[in-house]
This record gives structure tokens, C-alpha cells and sequence, in this order.
């Protein structure tokens, strides 16, 4: 139960966009999308750990009623979690598609003026409908930094050796 808990929130995150679809809830659908791949996953690798480290029998019964082995459950289990995992990636890309699309002139002028201003290179940047912080604030230069040392001439000058 535990581990379907981003799935409860994602959930919670959908419907909220059902009953009132505006930017803001159309950014949780891309937060939704991601919650449900870290459930799924979750919940494969804890099937996994669970028949090959906690379960005592040989074979495992399914809810079918056919039986199988370890092995095979946990493949299957890995299987299915995984192209469940690619589906929900794919609506991940299409609910960002979705965000970026209908948002408002002034909305999207801003998302374009952020996007030319990226520094190169990868980054998670800021999720979207959700609001951005402020400008890290800049640390203070060290006292040794080459802009802080004293110049020669500043220097006191060193006595003669006798």
C-alpha cells in the first residue's frame, strides 16, 4: 500500500485536472505521469525482492490459478512493469506537449524566453505549473579569491637582508 502511494496522489493530481482544466492542472498531469512510473516501478522491484527473498514455496500460484515458478514470476513481474513504466513515459511526453501547447500568449512568450536563456547541457530545470524559485543568491568571494589579494604595490616592502 505503501508503495502506490504516488500512484494515490497522482490520481488525486488527475482528477483535480478533470474538474478544472487550466495551466496550472495541466502542469500536474506531467507531475502525475511521473509519480505513476516511480509506483509502478516501485511495486515491480518489491514483487521481486519478495518471491526471490521472502517467499518460502518453490512455485507460486497466481490469481489465475495456474502455477509458476520464481523464476518466471519474477521475469514476468520485471515484464510487465516495465512496458507499463514506457506507456506511462510516452503520456509523460504528451502531457508536457499538451502543457506547452495550450497555454496563454503571455505564458508562452515567457516558457520561449526561458527556454533561449538555457545554458547548454542537461538539466531536470523547473517542472511544469509549478512556480519557480527565485535566483540563487550569490555567495560571498572567498578572502584568498584573485580579486580580494592585496597588489605588490600595496605590499609592505620586506627589508634588506644584512
Amino acid at each position: 500500500m505503501l508503495l502506490l502511494t504516488p500512484m494515490f496522489i497522482a490520481a488525486c493530481f488527475e482528477i483535480c485536472w478533470i474538474s478544472e482544466d487550466t495551466n496550472e492542472t495541466r502542469g500536474r498531469l506531467y507531475v502525475a505521469c511521473i509519480l505513476t512510473v516511480i509506483s509502478l516501478l516501485l511495486l515491480a522491484f518489491w514483487n521481486c525482492f519478495y518471491i526471490v527473498y521472502l517467499y518460502k514455496y518453490p512455485d507460486v500460484l497466481t490469481e489465475v490459478g495456474e502455477r509458476v515458478t520464481k523464476k518466471s514470476f519474477v521475469v514476468w513481474s520485471l515484464y510487465l512493469g516495465t512496458v507499463l513504466a514506457f506507456i506511462w513515459a510516452y503520456f509523460l511526453c504528451i502531457s508536457n506537449s499538451y502543457y506547452i501547447a495550450l497555454m496563454d500568449y503571455d505564458q508562452r512568450k515567457a516558457y520561449d524566453e526561458e527556454q533561449k536563456n538555457k545554458k547548454s547541457g542537461f538539466s531536470f530545470g523547473a517542472l511544469p505549473g509549478m512556480p519557480k524559485d527565485e535566483e540563487p543568491a550569490k555567495a560571498e568571494e572567498p578572502a584568498m579569491s584573485p580579486k580580494a589579494s592585496p597588489k605588490k604595490e600595496d605590499a609592505p616592502a620586506e627589508a634588506p637582508a644584512e
